[in-house]
């Protein structure tokens, strides 16, 4: 009977069994010999949980029949987990391929100091595998965005022993944490549903007096922005920006606070502005419906950040429709001036190219 503690690692699958079968496989060959696999089907389509449980028969496959967002898919697999007597969960992204000794890493260096609540590996990017993506988060509650990965070892302060570093965040790629973490937080707050859950797991941690650490020699390879559509989707953008509101409500500081929504609205003026200015200088703007939709969908976005709405996008639809259709109308109002100012702008250009490009000065008496 083996001494070494169970891991449980967690991957949660939304319609990418392609993604999550390559990250089983690599999980395969992981030299650790107490290791329980689970795999969270966020309410795939065409059966792909029946298909993962056929091509892997010893992994447990949990079919919620829903997608409950990152947030809801671990914590299934986490409370999971718990009851099978896991020591520590791992919640890893499916997008992602593993070392072989990678758990062997983390599990000694958390094994080695019992005040280290949450660890994570060294992340590489999967398209450059020698290139690293995320070495742990660094925080800053009063700017935009939230979280930002290191990537250089420079920046790290690596033990005594060599195995660790600590961090004031890791990335939900790789977030593993001892049992007790697990219980004392209750896991991810589902009402992230994706984006910054993990930095509110780590800041309410940290609060508890757990340690944070990133481990260099795990590694991990990261296929970066497969989910929600790819990075910059409005899925992706709407959660970015509530959740990113969220957290700073949550864990900053009065004066953080105040100094970090007039970034949402600054965000917000210089999409407004830049239109403007594309307009003037391009009449063909205010004929592109695809601009327009960006524009009314940005500013949708940012403000639902600054009202705070939380829980799935889907209850918000009514809400979202309605400053959608606001914000066209604006869009439609200012279309409808704006030739004015062409006519205005397009005579200050001729005489101001008429007259060599310098200032037009007037004569004097």
């Amino acid at each position: 009977m083996s001494t070494s503690p169970l891991v449980a690692i967690v991957l949660i699958n939304w319609n990418g069994i392609t993604d999550t079968l390559a990250c089983l496989e690599s999980l395969a060959a992981v030299r650790y010999p107490n290791l329980l696999t689970l795999v969270v089907d966020n309410g795939s389509a065409n059966g792909e949980a029946e298909a993962i449980q056929s091509a892997y028969p010893g992994v447990a496959v949990i079919a919620l029949g829903r997608n409950l967002g990152f947030t809801g898919g671990n914590n299934a697999g986490i409370r999971h987990a718990l009851e099978r007597g896991a020591d520590y969960v791992l919640c890893l992204n499916n997008d992602t391929t593993v070392a072989p000794d990678f758990l062997t890493h983390l599990v000694r260096a958390m094994e080695d100091d019992p005040k280290i609540g949450i660890a994570t590996s060294s992340i590489y990017y999967y398209s450059e595998p020698e290139r690293i993506a995320c070495l742990g988060v660094r925080l800053q509650l009063d700017a935009l965005p939230v979280a930002v990965h290191i990537n250089d070892p420079a920046e790290l302060a690596v033990d005594e022993k060599g195995m660790a570093a600590a961090v004031p965040a890791v990335d939900g790629c790789v977030f593993m944490m001892r049992r007790a973490v697990a219980e004392q937080t209750g896991g991810f707050d589902d009402a992230f549903f994706i984006y910054a859950e993990d930095a509110d797991l780590c800041l309410r941690a940290r609060a508890q007096g757990w340690r944070i650490v990133v481990v260099p020699d795990a590694r991990v390879w990261h296929k970066i922005g497969t989910s929600m559509g790819g990075p910059n989707s409005l899925s992706s953008n709407y959660y970015f920006a509530r959740n990113s509101a969220r957290v700073v409500r949550l864990h900053g500081t009065p004066e953080q606070r105040r100094r970090f929504f007039p970034n949402y609205r600054a965000l917000l003026s210089v999409a407004w502005r830049q239109f403007l200015i594309d307009g003037l200088n391009n009449r063909q703007i205010w004929r592109d419906a695809q601009r327009c939709r960006q524009l009314a969908d940005s500013t949708v976005i940012i403000s639902q950040g600054l009202l705070g709405c939380s829980g799935p996008r889907r209850r918000w639809r009514f809400l979202e429709s309605a400053l959608r259709s606001g914000v066209a109308a604006q869009i439609f109002l200012i279309r409808l001036g704006f030739p004015a100012f062409y006519r205005l702008y397009g005579r200050l250009m001729r005489l101001r190219s008429s007259s060599g490009g310098r200032r037009l000065r007037r004569k004097e008496p």
